[in-house]
């Protein structure tokens, strides 16, 4: 139950910092209720291609060290579609928590390189300077989220 909780709170959270991360022309993640001395670390696995003025509609690419997660017939294309253009649409009903739990077991498994980790020494922890694109992060208490 605290899995869950924890997935759904991470989730949350970064869906509220679109926005904020969007506007500002470069990205920040910030975890509230973080818990001290676990480790959070955060992947960028899709680019920010293009956006409207207002950020209203985005326009997402699959980042380099990922493509092989979205190979025609790797876990990835379960839940994107990925058009001519490369750009990547979730699928209808798709699990974002299965994407995530899925994405990570990837990026141990071929050994990708996070875009951040960092352990916390308070109740929050913030990410800054990051280039604008979707994220995932994963803690030591096994929260998994995306955005």
């Amino acid at each position: 139950m605290k899995r869950v909780v924890s997935t759904l709170l991470a989730l949350v959270l970064v869906l509220a910092l679109a926005g904020t991360a969007a506007a500002a022309g470069e990205g920040s993640i910030t975890i509230d209720n973080a818990v001290v001395g676990k480790t959070y670390t955060i992947y960028r696995i899709f680019d920010l291609d293009s956006h409207s003025e207002d950020y209203q509609a985005l326009n997402y690419k699959v980042s380099a060290k990922w493509t092989a997660f979205f190979e025609e017939g790797a876990e990835g294309l379960n839940y994107v579609d990925i058009d001519e253009l490369g750009y990547v649409t979730w699928k209808e009903n798709a699990s974002a928590a299965d994407f995530a739990a899925k994405a990570f077991a990837f990026a141990k498994a071929q050994n990708i390189a996070n875009d951040g980790q960092k352990t916390a020494d308070s109740s929050t922890v913030a990410f800054t300077g990051l280039d604008l694109g979707y994220y995932l992060v994963q803690s030591d208490l096994g929260a998994l989220c995306s955005l």
